[in-house]
């Protein structure tokens, strides 16, 4: 009988076996070792031949899956870029629901966002932009340039009276196809890109809507945009307070990722209240505190392009004085309110101009005996002992003025606290002062008024880090809908912020410099710090590197890069 040849070749394999086993029981022991070395060190540098060979043509990617959940301390009242924003949850919805034709590249600067390209032509006086393929909404629907022209229209009508309604109604916007349009302007503005930021609204959702019955439309608090997360469902209390909204993946962005499944927002009423969340795990991020660390969180500091002023109205009588002018801004102690009113979430500062470079100068000097020196030499005395200084301030009348101010600001803790220092730092001074802590509504109608003797307020560069000073400091500003709150007027000042729209061969960064020394000099008001912006985040999740902000919101920007989860994928040869 024959043996076909597998049963050979298997006969073989366990001779040979039996032959090496039998060779191998002859050896000696350190021969034994020797071999048995041998093959364990084979054995290992296949193993890390192997490895070597994986990582070298493996790379890690952000894998899509995980919650991430903030905790913020704000409540959102209306989640639409076209009514300004009341507080700081409003600002972040916007920035995760909605998107723009550029947004804040996290440094200054811009990066596109709807926009795939942008060309400039005419010495800057055109700009033709075109938009990526397939922009949708989160309702499915095609986003297209209608929509873009839809929303600037909106900020150019008078009803809603927004800011940014008088620089789009000095440019032309033509639309040239679905993807692509045209931006003309009277003249080259080298800010113009800045100002493409503003989030986007869906016209076939708005186009019906009055403008009257904007503020009640459903929409503005299940909003439908186009960014990285799209509304899933909101918790409100009630008397409608919203306490949590939830976002979910948008599966059409047309960017990278968003990695993360979901984005939850958890709205707190104060510090305390957030930081206890977050040391029971109910959060994983927590933004707007105090500097305070907490082991598997990372703490980060962002400086802000935002500068908080107390700003005097330049029309009142008092403030004709230089004296008083410069007295007030001796006696405030800008680092007491740093440390003891606002946590440490800024830096002192004497800055005017919000520009990236400029937001740590401080010459500032906290002198409250220099400034009781200025007023009595300029005849202000306390005549009756009250404390409060007084004088008659024209030579025609026996009437005694006393130096009594008042101080308007939006009624929130953090800006109470504030000015509660600037009160008490001015009573030192024999200053009387007066605060009046107003809601948002009735706060903005009295800024458009310019119906105050002071006015806290802070102020956010609305050109990112390449800073535009214009619509805060030139004299046609003064107006209802301008940014001019100290009714400010100088010629040369004037002069300088037009130069800086158009430098031509001038240094831009000297500009900005000559123009703060001028209005420092003239003493408008008191700048009092830089805010910087505290959060701390979970050591799990990885964000991207972030230089400089220029609104609270710009952290989210770029949330479509988040991500909790890491994969490994062949690179392709």
């Amino acid at each position: 009988m024959f043996l076909n040849q597998d049963k050979l070749r298997s006969l073989a394999s366990k001779l040979s076996f039996k032959r090496l086993a039998s060779g191998f029981s002859y050896l000696s022991i350190k021969e034994k070792i020797f071999f048995l070395s041998l093959a364990v060190l084979g054995f290992v540098g296949l193993v890390v031949f192997s490895f070597n060979f994986y990582f070298s043509r493996t790379v890690l990617i952000p894998r899509n899956g995980g919650v991430y959940t903030e905790g913020i301390i704000s409540y959102p009242r209306f989640v639409n870029p076209i009514i300004p924003d009341q507080s700081d949850a409003e600002e972040a919805l916007e920035s995760l629901i909605f998107s723009s034709l550029f947004k804040s590249d996290n440094n200054g600067g811009v990066m596109p966002d709807l926009a795939e390209t942008m060309n400039i032509f005419e010495n800057g006086k055109v700009y033709l932009i075109t938009l990526r393929d397939n922009l949708f909404w989160h309702d499915n629907e095609k986003l297209t340039t209608q929509d873009i022209a839809f929303t600037i229209e909106l900020f150019k009508n008078p009803e809603i009276k927004s800011p940014l309604g008088d620089f789009w109604r000095e440019i032309s916007v033509e639309i040239l196809s679905d993807k692509t349009m045209k931006f003309t302007l009277k003249k080259n503005y080298q800010f113009f890109p800045f100002y493409l930021t503003f989030k986007v609204l869906p016209k076939h959702l708005w186009q019906d809507i009055q403008t009257n019955s904007l503020v009640f439309s459903e929409l503005n608090l299940k909003p439908i945009g186009s960014g990285p997360y799209k509304f899933k469902k909101l918790i409100q209390e009630k008397d409608g307070k919203v306490l949590q909204y939830s976002l979910a993946a948008f599966d059409r962005y047309y960017l990278e990722g968003p990695y993360l499944e979901s984005f939850v927002l958890k709205f707190y009423p104060d510090e305390t209240t957030a930081l206890a969340a977050l040391r029971k795990k109910e959060i994983n991020g927590l933004t707007g505190i105090p500097s305070v660390s907490l082991s598997n969180y990372r703490k980060k500091t962002l400086p802000m392009l935002s500068i908080f002023s107390l700003f005097f109205n330049n029309e009142n009588e008092l403030f004709q004085d230089k004296n008083v002018r410069n007295a007030i801004n001796l006696a405030t102690n800008k680092q007491k309110i740093i440390d003891e009113a606002i946590n440490g979430a800024g830096q002192a500062t004497d800055a005017v101009v919000i520009a990236k470079d400029f937001l740590s100068q401080n010459q500032s000097v906290y002198d409250p005996e220099k400034a009781r020196e200025i007023l009595k030499t300029a005849g202000w005395e306390d005549k009756d002992d009250d404390g409060i200084l007084e004088k008659r301030l024209s030579t025609k009348t026996k009437t005694y003025t006393k130096l009594e101010l008042s101080i308007l600001y939006h009624d929130i803790p953090e800006l109470g606290k504030v000015v509660e220092s600037i009160k008490n730092d001015l009573n030192q001074v024999g200053i009387s002062i007066v605060l009046k802590p107003l809601g948002i509504n009735e706060f903005s109608s009295r800024l458009q008024s310019r119906s105050y003797q002071m006015v806290l307020l802070g102020e956010t560069s609305i050109t990112g880090g390449r800073s535009d000073p214009y619509p805060f400091w030139h004299s046609t500003q003064v107006s209802s809908l301008g940014l001019n709150f100290p009714i400010y007027k100088n010629k040369d000042a004037d002069k300088l912020l037009e130069q800086i729209r158009d430098p031509g061969s001038r240094n831009l960064a000297e500009l900005y410099l000559e123009l703060n020394e001028l209005i420092k000099f003239d003493q408008p008001g008191v700048s009092l710090y830089a805010s910087k912006l505290n959060f701390l985040i979970d050591d799990s999740f990885h964000v991207p590197e972030m230089g400089v902000l220029g609104s609270f919101g710009d952290r989210f920007s770029r949330a479509n890069e988040w991500y909790l989860y890491l994969k490994r994928v062949w690179i392709p040869q």
